[in-house]
């Protein structure tokens, strides 16, 4: 099989112009787990920065190397070509979509707990949008006291998880605000959003305040401590922020020392665990789960996740791919067209 590679760590920002696509041999599913002849992955900012050694959770560091090479990846839909043992919900053929290990490539091995049946009416684009999208999201929502007959402000709408999220929200019941660049603004309203401020034309909490209430709750998928103090001027009094990214903006570069790890943590216990106790409204912080569950849809089948972009799985396409994520600017998610259904 083909397979996008590394034989070294990526210098930082530097992973478009230094992966292989070369030959691997088939991997074997063992227990618990299948083979996914994958037809579109996704392109996520979390694998670019496994690939360059700057993600910042223990268990995700990799030392690749000329007889290691390591395939990026974990987001895919395809068809399951082969199973291994105690396989009880999947067979061969079934359309498939969701985590996996080294995705980037024509076969991936993924357990049968990360793996759901593609439903019908979804195409295999919206599937494979949806993996990291949902699971995010609604990690980011499970946060929430209360949100039905609610209004919240989503922070980064127009990504690959807000967009998800703000769909969510709206399916039951709540009113949401949007933030995000006004070349995004038609999109967003489409899916749901009542109001969208462009953050191109100023601050969004001065936009909110000239003229507007304030709002019960807001969820970031941007991060930073600006973005989190502008939120915190536009919730009502005992409100909810919930961010899915943290004190470090995610367009910003990340520092995994373990000094650099020390403070964010710190930071999140004193946030999570003692301001809140006398200044309102509550900080929740939302992690995706290691494993996400993916026997049904984490959101229901009702999301049309947003499509950024689709790439040749080339040369040429997929450092456009990684290009266009590391800009910032994708409205939904970026993919690369591996290969086809037919087994």
């Amino acid at each position: 099989m083909k397979a996008i590679c590394i034989h070294t760590l990526a210098p930082k920002g530097g992973l478009k112009d230094e992966f292989k696509i070369q030959d691997f041999p088939l991997p074997h599913p063992g227990q618990g787990q299948v083979r996914v002849k994958v037809v579109y992955t996704a392109i996520n900012i979390d694998d670019i920065r496994i690939a360059e050694g700057r993600f910042p959770v223990p268990g995700h560091q990799i030392d690749p190397g000329a007889d290691n090479p390591y395939i990026p990846g974990h987001d895919f839909v395809g068809v399951v070509d082969t199973v291994g043992t105690d396989i009880t919900r999947l067979k061969i053929g079934d359309r498939v979509y969701g985590q996996g290990d080294g995705s980037w490539s024509e076969y991936c091995i993924a357990e049968e707990q990360t793996t759901g049946i593609v439903p019908d009416g979804w195409s295999m684009q919206q599937a494979v949008s949806y993996v990291m999208g949902a699971a995010v999201a609604k990690a980011a929502i499970d946060k929430l006291k209360d949100f039905e007959g609610k209004t919240g402000l989503i922070i980064g709408a127009s990504g690959s998880i807000g967009n998800v999220a703000l769909q969510y929200l709206v399916q039951n019941n709540a009113t949401v605000w949007a933030v995000c660049s006004g070349r995004n603004e038609a999109s967003v309203r489409e899916l749901g959003a009542q109001k969208v401020f462009d953050y191109t034309k100023g601050p969004f909490e001065e936009q909110i305040l000239n003229g507007e209430s304030k709002v019960d709750f807001v969820i970031d998928f941007v991060g930073g401590k600006e973005t989190e103090q502008a939120a915190y001027k536009v919730i009502k009094r005992g409100g909810q922020f919930v961010t899915a990214v943290g004190p470090t903006n995610f367009s910003k570069d990340i520092d995994v020392s373990t000094w650099g790890m020390i403070r964010v943590a710190g930071y999140l216990a004193w946030r999570i665990f003692l301001k809140p106790r006398f200044i309102r409204p509550k900080y929740s912080f939302a992690t995706m789960p290691a494993k996400p569950d993916f026997k049904v849809p984490p959101l229901g089948e009702n999301i049309e996740a947003m499509v950024d972009s689709e790439h040749a799985f080339d040369k040429a396409g997929v450092a456009n791919a990684i290009e266009r994520v590391m800009s910032h600017r994708a409205a939904g998610k970026v993919l690369v067209k591996i290969g086809n259904e037919a087994l």
